[in-house]
């Protein structure tokens, strides 16, 4: 929570505007990262944020592009001379010199370029302008220190309104720290503010002692984990300590083995998690885990003291082995469990790849860990998996089947990457090695470079010797999608019954494997869509509901690219626009090169389209950039109908981010909407309401909510008091004085709705969505706190403005539940536009028109 920091974020935001780099200094726990992150919402130039805290200073330039979203450092680079941004480095002081030269070189690559760093102390570069954050005050029970406790503490269930003398005497022995006092506030639902600040008393005494160099502050942020970490009980100690050797996220099962009990492990990491030491993150309904860097740091000096480091370590690596080759074999069966658990776990297995490298003799425990990592190609980080694998090779120089594996999958991540030399001479060593799988990715690398140069004949024979090697090895997932990729080969080699013929015989065999299924559904849809585009419709969207359902990145944004074409075939040009910018947003996230050529080849057919002609051109030079697409005669006609497609000649090329703003510029809006009643209606018929959104018709019986929901709608944009949509007049009977149980119940699933949008939100990086999610879920926190003690009994409501509050917040938020149910779209729609509180207002990120 950021409280108290208005004036911080005013400085932070007016000393970037007279400095290229910024560093928010202070000591850990104070709130850096927070106030780097609000001061940069505040401001409208686009960002990029680099947490550095679990990154080593080695290859620290590719480890940022990475995690920015880049293939490698070098696209990254490009990107920011053509469009620059303000990057966020976060969490400097570990590696203060490689920070250093990371920001100097981003500054050095364009002068609109500015960097925000955070860091516990200064960087010492020229021109860097340094803000000091201290500690909140906490100088009575209303100051900010002391409303930031009472929240930490309302959020788990306790409002605090008695000892105030206690509670503003523990805030100040915390000396303010936000970290500090959330700790704290954990321990509020068992023990008074008296009690803890004896506690902690006796723990500051030893621990501030031996150290009488460091400030006080740090004495007293080590002294609250200290503390914290004194109440576990032995075994949860140990587990914290455990827990240390994770650089990144990772699962109950990953926590067991090095735990060295696999199955009894959730009630203590749960433990962990209500006690503030440890992160919940859900994702794709899988439930991930991760220390706070300082508490990790604090946990590692215990599990380095304990002696047994070396061996938690090994445990863990000789288990990521395993898991690697189980994920090997579901790879086999294009299961969606491999992508989502390499894009959590990445961080460690480069990690446990790299303890193999400084300690193994033999190479059987680094190959298994990369055995799966071919699936980087669509969830990213690929200049990374092909500088670990380098590594490796350059190791462990015997020929094998294992290692023409690894160059195959070195093949593989350089070709994402835009390295084509180093990914053709990776190919051809790959099958230079003894037979193994090797060779069935380098000829399916080999094709795909083949059928870039529009090399028809030679790319079909590549992808068909790859498909028949996958077989031999019973490799189904590889072995369709070479054998689907000749069958694409085909069709633009001007086949095209052939193409659909082959297409249609592997989606049958594909049926099995679900991600399988999934690519040659969306390519059979693709070849289609000439000929039976309602059909190709069909397809795409029974398999955006699948992809949308386990997050998959790489089909979402393909089914999006059908769906645009689909829509400007039909003359739904802002539709279209619609399609193509989630479609550039998921392309550009995994930055897979070979499918993004595809997107940008349609959005510069609809700026022609639309008569923007030279956005067109410079789209298509922006295609042009990847040079790994070489379209067939039908994909030329297909575009030339719904274009026509330009001609780049030397037109300069576009940021995927410029092409995704111009393609629902406001004059777009202006120019193509529907000049009569918009296609998306919120109208109320009698005691029904019949909505219509994304060409679906819905309807609902009558609520409060809906009403309030309308009323938004025909007002966006404007914030509007909850007091005027309860009419002025709040009474009992609106709030119902003593909530019934239906009511908390759904309370209490909108709060777990709400976790685990925060957890989605944060794995992807995305802070404007996590801090939207955060603000309605402290909402509704506060108002359970305020509506029910601690046994269940129900409290009196507040003032007439917070009965309104809370009594509009929850029949907005059931109503947008139950539009959920009934309509997906819409739901997730209103859910992303609709803030809730004191005042509440529609604000979608993009222009909606609506007939109501």
């Amino acid at each position: 929570m950021l409280i108290g920091r208005d004036a911080e974020i005013a400085a932070v935001g007016d000393a970037l505007d007279r400095a290229r780099l910024v560093t928010i200094t202070g000591p850990g726990g104070v709130g850096k990262t927070s106030l780097a992150l609000a001061a940069v919402e505040r401001r409208s130039e686009p960002h990029v944020t680099a947490l550095l805290a679990p990154l080593e200073p080695g290859g620290l330039k590719e480890q940022v592009a990475g995690a920015s979203g880049f293939s490698a450092y070098a696209k990254m680079a490009e990107a920011l001379q053509r469009e620059p941004r303000l990057i966020i480095l976060d969490n400097c002081e570990h590696i203060v010199g490689a920070a250093v030269r990371l920001a100097e070189g981003f500054i050095a690559l364009n002068p609109g370029i500015r960097v925000l760093a955070t860091s516990r102390e200064p960087l010492n570069v020229d021109g860097e302008y340094v803000i000091r954050l201290r500690p909140l005050p906490v100088d009575g029970f209303d100051s900010p220190g002391v409303e930031l406790f009472r929240q930490a503490a309302a959020r788990r269930g306790v409002n605090l309104r008695d000892a105030e003398a206690d509670i503003i005497d523990l805030c100040r022995r915390l000396d303010g720290l936000p970290l500090a006092l959330e700790l704290a506030a954990a321990r509020s639902s068992s023990m008074t503010a008296a009690e803890m600040a004896a506690n902690l008393a006796a723990r500051l005494d030893v621990l501030s002692s031996p150290r009488r160099s460091v400030p006080d502050r740090h004495q007293s942020l080590a002294a609250a984990i200290a503390w914290s970490y004194a109440l576990l009980d032995p075994g949860k100690q140990r587990l914290l300590n455990r827990l240390a050797v994770f650089p990144g996220p990772f699962t109950a099962e990953m926590a067991g083995y090095v735990m060295g009990r696999p199955a009894a492990i959730i009630d203590d990491l749960s433990a962990l998690v209500e006690q503030s030491l440890l992160v919940f993150e859900p994702v794709a309904g899988r439930s991930w885990y991760r220390l706070l860097d300082t508490i990790r740091t604090f946990a590692a000096e215990r599990l380095a003291v304990s002696g047994e480091a070396l061996a938690v370590e090994q445990r863990l690596i000789t288990h990521l082995a395993e898991r690697s080759r189980k994920l090997s074999e579901l790879s086999r069966e294009a299961s969606a469990e491999v992508p989502h658990e390499l894009r959590g776990s990445f961080r460690t297995i480069r990690w446990a790849v790299e303890r193999c490298l400084e300690r193994d003799d033999s190479p059987s425990r680094a190959y298994s860990l990369i055995s799966p990592l071919w699936w980087m190609e669509d969830v990213g980080y690929q200049a990374e998996v092909a500088a670990v694998i380098r590594a490796v090779l350059d190791k462990w120089t015997e020929p094998s089947a294992d290692r023409g594996l690894l160059l195959g999958i070195l093949a593989a991540m350089e070709r994402i990457a835009g390295r084509r030399a180093e990914a053709e001479s990776a190919a051809r060593s790959a099958l230079e090695q003894p037979d193994g799988m090797g060779a069935a990715h380098a000829h399916r690398t080999l094709g795909q470079f083949a059928r870039s140069d529009a090399n028809w004949a030679q790319a079909l024979e590549h992808f068909n010797t790859g498909a028949a090697l996958a077989r031999s090895f019973n490799d189904p997932a590889i072995a369709i999608e070479a054998a689907m990729h000749g069958a694409i080969t085909k069709g633009r080699e001007g086949d095209v019954a052939g193409a659909i013929q082959e297409l249609e015989e592997l989606r049958r065999e594909g049926e099995r494997y679900p991600l399988s299924h999934a690519w040659v559904s969306l390519f059979l849809a693709w070849v289609t869509m000439w000929e039976d585009p309602l059909r190709a419709r069909s397809i795409v969207t029974d398999v955006l509901d699948v992809a949308e359902a386990v997050n998959n990145w790489w089909a979402i944004a393909t089914s999006h690219v059908h769906l645009a074409v689909s829509s400007m075939l039909s003359g739904e040009l802002s539709e279209a626009a619609d399609h193509l910018q989630i479609s550039l947003h998921e392309y550009d996230r995994v930055r897979n090169r070979t499918d993004i050529t595809l997107a940008l080849d349609v959005a510069a057919a609809l700026f022609a389209r639309r008569s923007e002609f030279e956005t067109a051109r410079r789209t298509a030079a922006t295609s042009a950039v990847y040079e790994t697409s070489a379209l067939g005669t039908y994909e030329k006609e297909l575009l030339n109908r719904v274009g026509p497609v330009p001609d780049a000649d030397d037109a300069a090329p576009l940021s995927i981010a410029e092409i995704g703003r111009k393609l629902r510029s406001k004059q777009d809006i202006e120019r193509h909407s529907v000049a009569t009643d918009a296609a998306n209606r919120f109208q109320q018929q009698g005691d029904l309401w019949n909505l219509t959104y994304a060409g679906t018709s819905v309807q609902m019986p009558d609520s409060k909510g809906l009403g309030d929901l309308h009323t938004l709608i025909g007002a966006a944009g404007r914030e509007i008091p909850a007091m005027d949509l309860m009419g002025a007049r709040v009474v009992e009977s609106d709030l119902g004085g003593a909530v019934d149980d239906e009511a908390r119940q759904q309370v209490q699933a909108r709060i777990e709705d709400l976790e685990a949008v925060i957890g989605d939100a944060e794995m992807a990086n995305d802070p404007h969505r996590a801090e939207r999610a955060r603000v309605e879920l402290d909402s509704l926190l506060q108002y359970v706190a305020e509506s029910y003690g601690l046994a269940g009994r129900p409290r009196p409501q507040g003032d007439t403005a917070e009965r309104a509050r809370s009594a509009v917040t929850a029949r907005i938020r059931s109503a947008i539940r139950k539009i959920e149910d009934l309509h997906p779209a819409l739901g997730k729609h209103l859910d992303r536009s609709v803030s809730t509180g004191r005042f509440c207002c529609y604000d979608p990120a993009e222009p909606t028109r609506w007939s109501l």
